[in-house]
């Protein structure tokens, strides 16, 4: 689309007939019978120095919405009594956890109710076969140890859909078994 004279000027008069960036949005694209965008409306803002107020509303509602989104967290209903997503990571509040605030990661736990052992906090890691972190199935965690772990990431393993992720688990865990009795010798 190009910004031409007459569009540039209509936008810079609209500043003084609408309060929110939202509703001059709606009257360009109504004006001009274009499909503008309001990030293309934004960076141009700034890029022809219009002025042009800002979207207060959808602002508004993003806070009332997501005011846990905005620091990176998620809440969702569950089962547990309390459970929150940070990244792909879901935790969960566990009575007896030996955390500072009770919440340990969801699949960990589960895996640990699902198998009945205690996993190691520094060497146990607990992986989803198939990259789905809503999975929580028995099927699809799978513990690894560390080092083992860090074999598929320096060698670039995870992510690949080419090769079975538990055939490449294997093959990570023989190759730290080979290492370590190379370093016996």
């Amino acid at each position: 689309m190009r910004w031409t004279k007459d569009r540039l000027e209509w936008l810079r008069k609209s500043k003084d007939i609408y309060t929110d960036r939202e509703d001059i949005l709606n009257a360009f694209n109504k004006h001009f019978n274009l499909n503008v965008s309001l990030k293309l409306l934004s960076k141009n803002n700034y890029k022809y120095n219009l002025g042009l107020p800002k979207a207060n509303r959808i602002i508004q509602r993003g806070l009332e919405i997501g005011w846990i989104k905005k620091r990176g967290f998620a809440r969702r209903d569950s089962d547990y009594t309390q459970e929150y997503v940070s990244g792909s990571r879901t935790y969960i509040k566990v009575d007896g956890a030996e955390t500072k605030d009770g919440f340990v990661p969801k699949n960990r736990y589960l895996y640990e109710q699902y198998h009945n052992e205690k996993l190691d906090p520094i060497e146990d890691i607990v992986v989803f076969l198939d990259d789905d972190y809503t999975n929580f199935s028995k099927e699809n965690l799978y513990k690894m140890d560390r080092r083992t772990h860090a074999i598929m990431v320096n060698h670039r393993l995870y992510g690949n859909k080419d090769v079975d992720k538990i055939l490449l688990i294997k093959f990570c865990e023989w190759k730290r078994i080979i290492i370590d009795k190379k370093n016996k010798i």
